[in-house]
């Protein structure tokens, strides 16, 4: 049972290492194609590509446990198929981009916009289910044994009663309407020349934590000289996360001494920030 388990846990970790492939995948044709339609299908090709891997991987290891494919129907499948949505969606609307002045531009992909709440509003109990966090259903929503294709919805891209449960679609829908909410909101700031709507500026972040552990963090910049290629002196690098983060340093100098005359860990905050990480990573490769 022991080495059952470890295999288990392998092929989640697994599951979460394609992921990861994909997402870089995907950086690595946004950085090197600059023709929009191109990328977007070069994007499409790759999403595609991992949904039918992921495909694949399941069927030839099906899980036991009911909470194993509640996990990979409700957390892995989505994540891919999400992104399969999204770009499909991004290229069916680009390709048919009218030519015509701002006005007719910004009507174009504000129609989009307006029609990605029908899913929201056409599946308002689910859309709130999956927002708070609910499981009570999960059951019957992201096991097979209770899919037929009867019962899929409208939104529904395919129906394979031996990969897909009554709900795993749809929640992979609304992922990627959020998604494509944010690019068509996007192609609407560029269009008027505006900021992006629903993303504040950088100026409105500020640091709530203490700021001795801001000055660690400064000074662990400086070290490693990430700014400026090893240019910027150490006030012009405080002034500016300073003015970043609206945290003022009386004297960053003192603030530095401090820390590393520590008696304990002299990189207390630095250290905390790893095992955050590394916690929050081992929780998602449990949840993938």
């Amino acid at each position: 049972m022991d080495n059952m388990d470890e295999d288990r846990r392998a092929l989640q970790r697994g599951y979460g290492s394609m992921y990861e492939k994909l997402i870089s995948d995907l950086n690595e044709i946004r950085s090197n194609t600059y023709d929009p339609i191109t990328r977007t299908k070069q994007s499409l090709a790759a999403a595609r590509a991992a949904a039918e891997n992921i495909r694949k991987t399941f069927l030839e290891d099906p899980p036991i446990l009911a909470n194993e494919e509640i996990a990979f129907f409700k957390n892995v499948k989505p994540r891919f198929y999400s992104l399969w949505q999204f770009w499909n969606d991004v290229l069916n609307i680009e390709i048919r981009v009218p030519f015509g002045n701002k006005e007719i531009l910004l009507s174009y992909f504000e129609s989009h916009l307006i029609k990605l709440s029908h899913l929201f509003n056409d599946q308002l109990d689910f859309c709130i289910y999956i927002r708070n966090d609910e499981t009570r259903n999960d059951e019957y929503y992201f096991t097979r044994k209770h899919a037929n294709g009867d019962n899929a919805t409208p939104y529904e891209m395919e129906f394979d009663k031996t990969f897909s449960t009554r709900r795993d679609y749809l929640l992979s829908r609304m992922i990627a309407n959020e998604m494509l909410a944010d690019y068509l909101s996007t192609r609407i700031a560029e269009i008027k020349g505006e900021q992006i709507s629903g993303r504040p500026p950088l100026t409105d972040l500020q640091w709530t934590s203490q700021k001795v552990h801001l000055a660690e963090l400064i000074y662990a910049f400086h070290a490693s000289g990430v700014f400026n290629n090893s240019q910027l002196g150490i006030e012009k690098l405080s002034r500016g996360v300073s003015e970043l983060f609206k945290v003022d340093f009386p004297n960053i100098y003192k603030t530095f001494e401090e820390i590393r005359i520590r008696k304990k860990s002299r990189t207390a905050f630095l250290d905390s920030l790893r095992t955050n990480l590394i916690r929050r990573m081992e929780e998602d490769d449990l949840r993938i």
